[in-house]
């Protein structure tokens, strides 16, 4: 029988069960959080990810609770790790949670004496494993590093809203390996549960860490330069960005190439700050994920310009499709609609906020009788202006024909709202000639 173990069962944790579950595996279980493995006990998963809740109720049988971490290392020999690093006051993160981990199981691991291989999930600064995290395991349990237990650094690549998805079919693994046994056994595992044809990379413990880093530091490099080329198209006239991105994905691949919002959400933000403070930890220049970090902030406040001199002349009634970082997941962390809403309420009459997943609790946020929460889409249609803030593809967006809508995802396909003047494209000016102030701009640098 294929076994096991999971210490700390959030979404990714739980994620990670669901796709072990799926893959036949029996699976341990355990979380500091006993409300919430008291809910799921009872089949209740506090969140939403699409996959979790009929996958763990199908296989329930196969998932074990245990009160005691300590019961993982009796009953398992391969235990991921999955819990909380929160980002400290240096721009890094805390591996405090980690270690309290090693704190729990230590006399278990200390009693055992068959090999015992953890893989860790949590995105960790670069030389956390080697610098921090095996010489205090060793150092509390008197063992040494791949003679009685071996240590992986095996991060997920995924998005809230979709994280098993990212777990299963992932665009490629990397596994960070103290040995080549641990590599096998974590790499075994990771061939169980993905069910597509994508790479498994091994490489040491620290460049899996600075890849993990590294990779959510090049999307956002990658957003905040197609969102500047959408600047340019937006200003200077007759220009889509759509046609500037499709050519240009000739040359480069297309994920996270769509000129739109500012990029938000738990994960980005932090990492790229993580990997700045790295770079200045390490006495070199931070010049690339530092300009990501202000571009976005910029990008943020260029489009909240747009929309306030779009509202400077009338207060309007405001409808705001997408609440959430991003479509998919009920999570507001670093959501531009939340900073865009609470800029443009002094210059709206109203707001009604749209996104099925996110709670009317987002009300307690904004902290305005101005603004309401709605799921209902129909809602919005009183509403004067219609923002995109997300791309929700499932609208009939003719509903809104006789609106002014601004689409920051250029998301709208009818031809009929497309051709009006009343439809506003970022990215996509309609301008046929360049104002006569930015042409004479132009013509300095081209002279």
């Amino acid at each position: 029988m294929k076994k096991a173990s999971i210490i700390g069962v959030g979404k990714v944790g739980i994620s990670l069960c669901a796709a072990l579950l799926n893959s036949k595996f029996s699976v341990f279980i355990s979380d500091k959080d006993k409300n919430l493995i008291n809910k799921y006990k009872k089949k209740e998963f506090p969140f939403y990810e699409p996959g979790i809740k009929r996958i763990i109720s199908q296989n329930f049988k196969k998932l074990i609770f245990c009160d005691d971490s300590k019961d993982l290392i009796k009953k398992t020999d391969t235990t991921f790790i999955v819990v909380p690093t929160n980002s400290n006051i240096y721009g890094g993160f805390s591996n405090k949670h980690i270690l309290q981990v090693f704190d729990s199981i230590k006399e278990e691991l200390i009693k055992k004496k068959k090999f015992h291989t953890f893989a860790l999930v949590s995105t960790v600064v670069p030389g956390s494993s080697l610098l921090q995290i095996i010489p205090y395991i060793e150092k509390i349990t008197k063992k040494r590093i791949n003679k009685s237990f071996g240590f992986c650094y095996n991060p997920s690549f995924i998005a809230q809203g979709e994280i098993l998805k990212g777990i299963t079919n992932p665009v490629f693994s990397i596994i960070g390996y103290s040995s080549k046994r641990s590599l096998k056994a974590i790499k075994d595992i990771n061939k169980s549960i993905i069910i597509n044809n994508s790479k498994i990379l091994g490489m040491s413990l620290t460049e899996a860490e600075i890849t993990k880093l590294a990779s959510n530091t090049y999307e956002t490099m990658r957003l905040s330069f197609i969102n500047m080329i959408a600047q340019i198209s937006n200003e200077i006239g007759d220009t889509n960005v759509d046609n500037i991105t499709n050519a240009l994905t000739f040359r480069f691949k297309k994920k996270f190439f769509k000129a739109a919002a500012p990029y938000g959400g738990p994960c980005w933000p932090r990492d790229n700050i993580a990997l700045s403070s790295l770079i200045n930890q390490i006495n070199l220049k931070d010049s690339i994920p530092n300009a990501i970090g202000t571009f976005n902030n910029h990008h943020s406040e260029y489009l909240k310009s747009l929309l306030k001199n779009l509202l400077k002349k009338k207060k309007l009634k405001l409808g705001i499709l997408g609440l959430a970082y991003k479509v998919g997941t009920p999570l507001i962390t670093n959501s531009f609609s939340i900073n865009l809403i609470k800029s443009i309420l002094p210059h709206a009459k109203n707001i009604i906020g749209y996104d099925p997943l996110v709670s009317k609790d987002i009300e307690k946020i904004i902290k305005s009788k101005k603004f309401k929460h709605t799921n209902n889409i129909k809602a919005i249609k009183m509403c004067d202006v219609i923002i995109i803030v997300q791309p929700f593809t499932n609208i009939n967006y003719k509903i809104f024909s006789k609106k002014i809508i601004v689409d920051l995802w250029r998301v709208v396909k009818n031809k009929d709202i497309i051709k009006s003047t009343k439809y506003i494209n970022f990215g996509n000016s309609k301008n046929k000639e360049i104002s006569k102030q930015l042409s004479n701009k132009v013509k300095k640098i081209i002279i």
